[in-house]
């Protein structure tokens, strides 16, 4: 068995990111902690998780609401963070589970509340 890990040699950034939220619809539903590897092509990676603080979430029980907002009430909004975010998935090819149905429609809908856009369409995306 070949490792075809070791023969990549990509010509963009890859980066493998997951999202834990506060439920399954981006429209009403936050990101609640973000984690970013980004592997540049010369080698030098980044990693980048946070803890966020989804605010005020629609449609969670109060059990589910105290448990997000226990430990997130000092932790940053994803608006606080999302420059940061948007620097490190920019350029890139994506690596994750669930990227097109799930990730990418969350960070999306995050980015636009935030006040920003982030164009997925130049990504090649990697499904695990």
């Amino acid at each position: 068995m070949t490792d075809r890990a070791s023969t990549l040699q990509p010509t963009r950034p890859l980066v493998w990111i997951g999202v834990e939220t506060t439920g399954t619809g981006p429209a009403k539903s936050r990101i609640a902690k973000i984690a970013i590897l980004r592997i540049e092509p010369t080698g030098v990676t980044t990693n980048y998780i946070r803890r966020l603080n989804p605010g005020k979430v629609a449609g969670l029980t109060a059990s589910s609401l105290r448990r997000y907002r226990r430990g997130s009430a000092k932790c940053p909004t994803f608006a606080d963070v999302q420059s940061r975010i948007y620097g490190l998935l920019r350029g890139c090819d994506l690596i994750g589970y669930n990227l097109k149905c799930f990730t990418i429609p969350f960070l999306a809908a995050e980015f636009e509340r935030a006040g920003a856009r982030m164009c997925f369409r130049d990504c090649n995306l990697i499904e695990m």
